[in-house]
């Protein structure tokens, strides 16, 4: 088979590229589907006949993520076979959709679809490349399909529609007619405001399962110019709608006469985005350093504010050099200044100390920190506890960084702040995180790019929380600020460095016991040591050794050596059973 390939070119410059006859060979139909550096693999497999009694399409469609990562796979076997997330079931839903109804009526063999990601650059969003591939893979096969079909996200910048945008100015949120507000409604309101969006389109839909009615909809508008008020959200827009009908969607509908207002599309193609907080100064987070001899240095990257002219004095960040501009490239010509918004290289009249994730300024008031104070939303399915340790990532910095305190999680519902030691998924908390080196942040209120992160997993890189900067603390001291310690070694480990007594014999304790703990300890990614000394033993220094280690230890004494202990007015851990024996609690 031979390897083919198609170009598609964008108005905006980028290209998607799909190849085939390259990868999965013995499929059906493959493709793999390239956006900048975001590339997918879609295989498709389909059954010779179809089943006896089968008179519908058995399609199944799967989208994976799993693997999507910088040259990492996820370690541990549970993770790796894990279930789908609740994001990748939705895009697999979506492709479904897409496809199902372009297959003949009479087809009824066994279809499957497998779309996987292979590579992300953060920039062109994977999903909405998604049907594209898995369509693209059907039309290269023998299967009878009527395609190919692709998708795209599409928005409305400044007059202009853009394909598949990497950011939003604002957010469209549905109601249901007949339940109202909602808790998930709260949760998505207040999230949108964390991130910055300033305009909101509140459409109340299934308007005709409430046969138009002009009351519960006045009804549904009280409870959402509340949630308004409590949320201090600008720019809200509330739209009576039919999605199945088609009321008010494209058009305004006769069904809602009482309705005044434009419909949702006319109201989108008119709306005026304002960037009501301008952001001070310029700035530059640096993407690359661009060296192609010994006579060039420039460092490349995409102005976030502010405008830069040759000759202007630049200060770099963390380093806090100073030198002049002395020249600046927009693509591969020449220009004598260059604004927000604009991928450039600057070139500066002497050799300072910069590299990926350095950030060039000019009177932009950025900080440079090795702790913040930050609100998060917490999207992993595991619960996130103090001492958990990630990779940080934000602007082109991508660090180390711990979650040292909880510090408390806000009340979807009512706002209310309430103290919390640990987080579930979908929930919002205060929190602060420590790095491992300094880093150049800033309040998001101040700075949108140095002032919004996402925390990854360091053992599955999945996205584990994103979240905004609401303080950044210059005068404390980092991760690995003066010596590594023992709270150093501990925080690495996601863990505090503590020593838990068990006295055998006593409250029912035995060695068994003590192991069983160790293993619970161990399924939950804890670094442990289960020590039983001999009698005569100097088991305090060597316990004192393993808490510098920043391990966890498990310390098994008899009731002499109990003694010991309190005659050397050391002090451990020997409360581990007050919430009872039960192993998981211990």
């Amino acid at each position: 088979m031979n390897i083919v390939k198609k170009t598609i070119q964008l108005e905006d410059g980028r290209t998607i590229e799909i190849e085939t006859g390259k990868l999965a060979k013995q499929a059906d139909g493959s493709v793999v589907v390239r956006m900048g550096k975001t590339m997918l693999l879609a295989t498709v497999t389909c059954a010779k006949d179809a089943k006896e009694d089968v008179d519908f399409m058995p399609l199944q469609v799967d989208y994976k993520e799993k693997f999507a990562a910088a040259g990492r796979f996820p370690g541990g076997f549970m993770k790796r076979e894990g279930k789908a997330t609740d994001y990748e079931i939705l895009i697999a839903r979506l492709i479904d959709r897409a496809l199902r109804p372009l297959f003949p009526d009479n087809f009824h063999a066994e279809v499957f679809v497998n779309v996987n990601l292979i590579s992300a650059d953060g920039v062109d969003t994977p999903d909405s490349l998604a049907g594209l591939a898995a369509a693209g893979a059907l039309a290269v096969s023998d299967i009878p399909f009527n395609g190919p079909v692709s998708e795209v996200r599409v928005a409305r910048i400044d007059g202009n529609y853009c394909i598949n945008p990497s950011f939003a100015d604002l957010a469209i949120i549905l109601i249901d007619a007949k339940q109202g507000v909602l808790v998930q409604t709260r949760r998505h309101a207040r999230i949108c405001a964390l991130m910055g969006i300033n305009y909101f389109v509140f459409a109340v839909n299934k308007m005709d399962l409430v046969g138009y009615d002009e009351k519960r909809f006045d009804e549904i508008t009280k409870q959402i110019v509340e949630l308004t008020k409590e949320l201090e959200l600008k720019n809200v827009v509330i739209i009576p709608v039919s999605a199945t009908e088609g009321d008010n969607v494209t058009t305004k509908s006769e069904n809602i006469p009482w309705y005044k207002g434009p419909a949702l599309l006319s109201y989108l193609e008119d709306v005026d985005i304002k960037d009501e907080n301008e952001e001070e100064g310029f700035y530059m987070p640096v993407q690359r350093v661009c060296r192609p001899d010994h006579t060039f240095r420039g460092f490349q990257g995409q102005i976030e504010a502010g405008e830069v002219k040759v000759g202007d004095e630049i200060t770099t960040l963390p380093s806090n050099e100073t030198a002049h501009v002395k020249s600046i490239h927009v693509g591969d010509k020449l220009s004598d200044s260059a604004f927000t918004g604009q991928p450039v290289t600057i070139q500066l009249d002497r050799e300072v100390d910069v590299s990926r994730g350095c950030v060039l300024t000019i009177g932009s008031g950025a900080k440079v920190a090795s702790s913040i104070t930050a609100t998060i939303l917490w999207m992993d399915d595991d619960e996130l506890f103090k001492g958990k340790n990630f990779f940080f990532k934000l602007g082109t910095k991508s660090i180390p960084g711990i979650v040292t305190e909880i510090e408390h999680t806000i009340d979807v519902n009512t706002g209310e702040e309430k103290p919390a030691d640990k987080l579930k998924k979908n929930e919002i908390a205060v929190v602060k995180i420590a790095f491992s080196d300094k880093i150049v942040c800033d309040k998001f209120k101040n700075h949108k790019t140095l002032g919004e992160f996402i925390l990854i997993d360091r053992v599955t890189d999945m996205t584990s929380a994103c979240g905004v900067v609401e303080e950044v603390h210059t005068e404390e001291s980092g991760l690995y600020e003066g010596r590594v310690d023992r709270n150093v070694r501990a925080a690495i480990k996601g863990q505090k460095a503590i020593t838990a007594v068990f006295v055998d014999g006593v409250d029912g304790v035995n060695r068994g016991f003590v192991e069983d703990v160790e293993k619970a300890l161990n399924i939950d990614g804890r670094h442990t040591y289960l020590y039983a000394p001999k009698e005569g033993e100097d088991f305090v220094n060597v316990v004192k050794h393993l808490s510098h280690a920043g391990i966890l230890v498990l310390l098994l004494i008899s009731q002499k050596q109990e003694k010991e202990l309190e005659a050397d007015k050391v002090e451990f851990t020997k409360d581990w059973n007050k919430n009872g024996r039960d192993v998981d609690k211990a």
